[in-house]
C-alpha cells in the first residue's frame, strides 16, 4: 500500500505533469476506487474501469486475466480487444505469465518482446503488438492474475506514467477481487449456517440477552407445537418452561451470558401445556466485544426415559423375583424335607421289636398324615405349571351349587374340631339345589383353597363361607370371610402371585407353598371370573371370587326334575359305561341309576370287550363309550364290539369336540356321537332312540 501511495505521489509531483492532468488522474483513481466498491459484479466493473482509463489513456485492447497454478492457465473474466478474443489460454511462455512470474508491472515495445524471446523468456501468442502493457493482480501478498493493454498500430501510445496508473488501478482491482471473494465466501458460509440452521433435526433456538429469541428453526417449532411468528421476540423461558422449572431456566441463562456453556436434562412445556423430557446443551456465542448469544439444541428424551425407568424397573422386578425364587425354593425344599422326615423317620421306627400297638398305630398316622401333606404339594406344584402352560382345560358339567357347598361344609366340619372355631355356611335362599354349567372340580379346587387358608390363620371367632347371585351382572359371587390375622394393606396384591407370600421369612408362624391363592387366581380366570380381597390386620379377611351364572334352559331343568320325581322310567335296562374319569363315570351313574337303569362300569376299553365277551352280548340295551383311554381307546373297543355284537348300540361320549372326531367315531361304528360337557336332555334323547 505504501509502494502505491508513493507512485501516485510520483504522478502527481511529476514537473511534466500540468496541474489539469493531476486532478483528472485523481479524479479517476477515485472513481475507479468508488467503483470497486459500489459494483459487486466484476466484468459490470472492468468495463467501468476500461472506461475510466480511457480518459488517460488508450484502453481500446484491454483484458483481465485471473492465474490457475493447478493447471498453469488465464481464464478471462473480461476480454475486449479489436483483433483477438481468448476466455481460456495456456499460461506457458506469454508476455501475460511472465508479469504473474516476475510480479512487475511492464512495458514492452517491439524490441524489447523481441528481447524476451531471444532470452527464452516469452513466446508470442495472439496477434503480435506495437507496445504491450501488463501489470499484476495482488491479493494479500499473492499474485492471483494481471491486466494487460496493448495497441496494434503505435509503440508510443503508452509510457511510463501510464505503467505507473496502470499499476495503482491493478492494486484497486486486486483490493476489489479480494473484497469480492471475502464476500462470496461469507455469503456462503451464510447460507451454509442458514440452511443447517433451519434443517437440521434437533430443534435449535437462538436468543440475545436477556434470553429473547431471535431465531428458531423448523425442528423447535415441531418439537414445542409454536409458530416462528409466536417466538421471535418473546421470552423462552416463558413460553416453554414450566413454573416449577422456572429458577433452573433463569440460571442456565445467566450463566450462559456470563460465558459458561450448559448441558443438562429437565422438563420442558410444548404450547398445548404437556410436558416432555428433554436434554439441552447451551453454548455461549460472542459475535462482538459487547453482544452475546445462545446457540440452544432441545433434545426430546422422554421414550428414552422411559425405556430408561422400564428397564429399572424391570431390573427391580427381575432381581424382586430371582429373589422371590429363591425364596420359595428354600420354603419349598422345607416343605418337601419336613413330612419326608417324618415319613422316612417314623418308618425306621416301625422296625423296632419294642413298639407297642399304640405306638405303632401313632406312627402309621403320622406315616400317613405325612404323606398326605406331601401329596397335596406335589399337586399345588403340577396344578401350578399345568396352569402356567395352559394345559388345563375346563369342562363344563351340570353342577349343584347347594350339593357342593354343603359337602364342603361336612367336609371341613371335621378338620376344625381340634381349633375353638365356627364353620359356618350361609345358604343362598331356601332352594333344594341351584343347578348352572360350569367345571365342579376346579370350582371345588378353589372354595377348598380359600376355606383352608381362612382355617389356617383364624385362630378363634368363626369362618363363614356361601355365596349369591348377581341379577345384574349375572354371576355367582361365592366368599370366604374369616377373623383371623388379616393381610397387611401392602400385600393385598402379592398374596395372588407365585412365589410370594405376606411372610416369607424363616421365622414364619404358618407352613405352606403359598401356591394356593396363585392357583385360585387362575382357575377363577379361566372359569371367567375374577378374585379380590378385603382384609384389616388382626381383624380378618374376606375373599371373593365370581363365575359366570349359566343357568340352565327349562327343559334341561325339566329333565332334572324328571329324574328327580322318578318320571323317566328305564327300569331294568342294562346300560355299560365305558368311562376311566370317575367323576364323569359318577355323573352319568347317577343320571341312569335315578332312572331305573342297571348300570355297568368298565375303566377302559380292554374291560369293555371282556365284559361284553363273558355276557356273550346278552341283556346289554346300550353302551356309552369314552373314547380317550388307557390300554385299548375307544374307537378299537366299539371295533370289536360291533364286529362280535352289531345289535348293541355304541354311544360315542369324548370331551374331542369337533366334526373329524365325529366322522372318526362314526367311521368305528358308534351308532351317536355326543360331545362333553353332556348335556341331560342330549344324553336322554340319545337313549331313547336306542333303548
Amino acid at each position: 500500500m505504501l509502494h502505491h501511495v508513493k507512485m501516485t505521489e510520483s504522478i502527481l509531483n511529476d514537473d511534466d505533469s500540468s496541474v489539469m492532468f493531476k486532478e483528472q488522474v485523481l479524479r479517476i483513481l477515485l472513481n475507479i476506487s468508488n467503483a470497486t466498491v459500489a459494483i459487486k459484479d466484476l466484468r459490470k466493473l472492468m468495463g467501468i474501469i476500461r472506461e475510466e482509463l480511457g480518459k488517460l489513456m488508450d484502453s481500446t485492447n484491454f483484458y483481465l486475466a485471473l492465474y490457475h497454478p493447478e493447471d498453469d492457465t488465464f481464464t478471462m473474466p473480461y476480454f475486449s480487444d479489436l483483433k483477438d478474443h481468448f476466455e481460456r489460454v495456456p499460461a506457458r511462455k506469454t508476455l501475460s505469465k511472465y508479469v504473474v512470474k516476475t510480479g512487475k508491472t511492464i512495458l514492452v515495445r517491439q524490441p524489447d518482446f523481441e528481447d524476451l524471446v531471444k532470452k527464452g523468456e516469452v513466446t508470442l501468442v495472439g496477434t503480435d503488438s506495437k507496445v504491450w502493457m501488463g501489470a499484476p493482480l495482488r491479493v494479500n501478498d499473492r499474485i492471483i492474475g494481471m491486466i494487460g493493454l496493448q495497441s496494434y498500430s503505435d509503440e508510443n501510445t503508452y509510457t511510463d506514467a501510464d505503467k505507473n496508473i496502470l499499476e495503482l488501478v491493478a492494486h484497486q482491482i486486486g483490493l476489489a477481487i479480494d473484497r469480492k471473494q471475502k464476500e462470496e465466501e461469507l455469503e456462503i458460509e451464510k447460507t451454509y449456517f442458514e440452511q443447517l440452521f433451519r434443517n437440521v433435526p434437533e430443534a435449535t433456538v437462538i436468543q440475545e440477552y436477556p434470553g429473547i429469541i431471535t431465531d428458531v428453526n423448523v425442528a423447535f417449532t415441531k418439537l414445542f407445537g409454536f409458530k416462528p411468528q409466536e417466538l421471535i421476540g418473546k421470552s423462552l423461558d416463558k413460553l416453554i418452561v414450566p413454573e416449577e422449572m422456572m429458577q433452573e431456566a433463569y440460571s442456565i441463562t445467566r450463566r450462559t451470558f456470563e460465558g459458561e456453556a450448559v448441558e443438562l436434562e429437565t422438563i420442558r412445556k410444548k404450547k398445548n401445556g404437556k410436558t416432555l423430557e428433554v436434554s439441552l446443551t447451551v453454548t455461549p456465542f460472542r459475535i462482538s466485544p459487547d453482544k452475546t448469544i445462545m446457540y440452544t439444541i432441545y433434545r426430546d428424551i422422554s421414550k428414552k426415559k422411559e425405556v430408561e425407568r422400564k428397564l429399572v424397573t424391570a431390573k427391580e422386578k427381575a432381581e424382586e423375583a430371582d429373589r422371590l425364587k429363591t425364596a420359595f425354593l428354600t420354603n419349598m425344599s422345607h416343605e418337601i424335607r419336613t413330612p419326608m422326615n417324618a415319613i422316612m423317620g417314623f418308618a425306621q421306627l416301625l422296625s423296632s421289636a419294642n413298639l407297642t400297638p399304640e405306638n405303632k398305630t401313632e406312627y402309621v398316622n403320622i406315616i400317613k398324615n405325612s404323606g398326605d401333606s406331601l401329596l397335596r404339594l406335589i399337586d399345588d406344584i403340577l396344578d401350578l405349571a399345568k396352569l402356567e402352560s395352559g394345559q388345563v382345560v375346563i369342562r363344563e358339567e351340570i353342577t349343584d351349587v347347594h350339593e357342593m357347598m354343603e359337602s364342603l361344609y361336612l367336609t371341613f366340619s371335621r378338620l376344625i374340631t381340634e381349633k375353638q372355631l365356627e364353620l359356618r355356611y350361609k345358604r343362598y335362599q331356601d332352594k333344594p339345589s341351584v343347578n348352572i354349567l360350569t367345571d365342579p372340580i376346579r370350582l371345588r379346587q378353589i372354595l377348598t383353597n380359600l376355606l383352608s387358608n381362612a382355617i389356617k390363620f383364624t385362630h378363634e371367632g368363626y369362618v363363614e363361607f356361601g355365596y349369591n347371585i348377581s341379577v345384574p351382572d349375572n354371576v355367582l359371587v361365592f366368599f370366604v370371610k374369616d377373623t383371623g390375622i388379616g393381610i397387611p394393606q401392602d400385600k393385598m396384591e402379592i398374596i395372588f402371585n407365585r412365589f410370594q407370600q405376606v411372610d416369607n421369612s424363616k421365622t414364619r408362624l404358618y407352613p405352606g407353598t403359598g401356591l394356593g391363592l396363585a392357583i385360585s387366581k387362575h382357575l377363577t380366570e379361566l372359569l371367567g371370573g375374577r378374585i379380590w380381597v378385603e382384609s384389616e390386620l388382626n381383624k380378618g379377611s374376606s375373599f371373593y371370587f365370581t363365575i359366570p351364572y349359566k343357568a340352565l334352559p327349562d327343559e334341561e331343568m325339566q329333565k332334572i326334575d324328571d329324574l328327580n320325581e322318578g318320571n323317566l322310567n328305564l327300569s331294568g335296562k342294562n346300560i355299560l359305561i365305558v368311562e376311566d374319569d370317575e367323576y364323569n363315570y359318577l355323573y352319568l351313574h347317577e343320571i341312569l341309576q335315578q332312572a331305573g337303569v342297571n348300570v355297568y362300569h368298565a375303566v377302559n376299553g380292554r374291560e369293555a370287550i371282556h365284559f361284553v365277551k363273558e355276557k356273550q352280548g346278552e341283556n346289554i340295551d346300550l353302551v356309552l363309550m369314552d373314547i380317550e383311554m388307557p390300554e385299548v381307546n375307544g374307537y378299537e373297543a366299539t371295533a370289536y364290539i360291533k364286529k362280535e355284537f352289531p345289535r348293541i348300540p355304541v354311544i360315542a361320549q369324548t370331551a374331542y369336540a369337533s366334526m373329524e372326531e365325529k366322522t372318526k367315531c362314526l367311521q368305528a361304528g358308534c351308532d351317536a356321537y355326543l360331545a362333553k360337557p353332556l348335556q341331560i336332555n342330549d344324553l336322554i334323547d340319545e337313549i331313547k332312540k336306542y333303548i
